[in-house]
C-alpha cells in the first residue's frame, strides 16, 4: 500500500469511528481535540499486546476495524484520565466505567466483506476467468495464458491470441543513440596523440 492510500484509509477509518462514538472523555467530558482522546480497554485480556490500540486499528481495513471494535469492551478517555485510570488500577483502586455498546459494530459486521490481501489473492487464484493485460478482455483461464516479457506490462501473462500476435510480430525496442557534443571525437584523438607523445619523450 502506497503512502497516499495508507493515509486516506487511516483518515476514512478515523472519521467512521468518531461518527459512531462520541468524541468526548467519559470521565471529565474533554472534547477539544480528538487526537487527545484514547481508547481504554475495560477488560485487560482484550488487549493482546501494546500495539493493540485504536491508533493501530484505524490503519486496518474497515472490516477488521469493525471486527476489533465489536469484540472489545472499551470506553473513551482523554490522555490525562487514561493515565490516572491506570494508576488507580495499579494502586488497587476500583474504577467502574460503562462500556460503549459494541453491539452497534457487531450488527454492521455481516454487511461488510473481508478484503484482506490473502483473501483477495485466493479469490483471484480460484477465479475461472482472467483479464489479459494486453487486450483487456476477460477470458477463461482454460483457454490458455502464456508468460511474455513486455516493456509495458513486465513479465505478464498474455492470452493465447495476444501471444500468437506477439510471436509473429514482436514489439520493436527503440534504442536511443547517445548524443555526443560537437568536436567530441576530434578532442579525443588529440588527447590520445598527446599521451602518445609524452610516452615517447619519457
Amino acid at each position: 500500500m502506497s503512502d497516499s492510500r495508507y493515509f486516506q484509509n487511516r483518515k476514512r477509518n478515523e472519521d467512521f469511528f468518531w461518527s459512531i462514538v462520541d468524541p468526548c472523555c467519559s470521565k471529565c467530558g474533554y472534547s477539544a481535540y480528538r487526537s487527545a482522546l484514547q481508547l481504554h480497554h475495560i477488560d485487560p485480556s482484550d488487549k493482546k499486546n501494546r500495539f493493540d490500540t485504536l491508533g493501530y486499528w484505524i490503519t486496518l481495513t474497515k472490516y477488521n476495524l469493525v471486527k476489533k471494535l465489536s469484540e472489545t469492551k472499551f470506553v473513551i478517555l482523554c490522555s490525562r484520565c487514561h493515565i490516572e485510570t491506570h494508576c488507580d488500577l495499579k494502586n488497587g483502586i476500583d474504577v467502574n466505567f460503562t462500556p460503549f455498546d459494541s453491539s452497534i459494530f457487531a450488527k454492521m459486521l455481516p454487511g461488510l466483506k473481508s478484503t484482506s490481501w490473502t483473501e483477495k489473492a485466493k479469490l483471484k487464484r480460484d477465479s475461472p476467468v482472467k483479464v489479459c493485460p494486453k487486450c483487456k478482455i476477460e477470458k477463461q483461464k482454460s483457454s490458455g495464458f502464456y508468460r511474455n516479457a513486455s516493456r509495458i506490462d513486465g513479465y505478464a501473462a498474455y492470452c493465447k491470441d495476444c501471444t500468437a500476435k506477439r510471436i509473429s510480430k514482436p514489439d520493436p525496442i527503440k534504442i536511443k543513440k547517445p548524443i555526443y557534443p560537437p568536436h567530441y571525437f576530434e578532442n579525443m584523438i588529440r588527447e590520445k596523440e598527446r599521451i602518445r607523445e609524452l610516452g615517447q619523450e619519457n
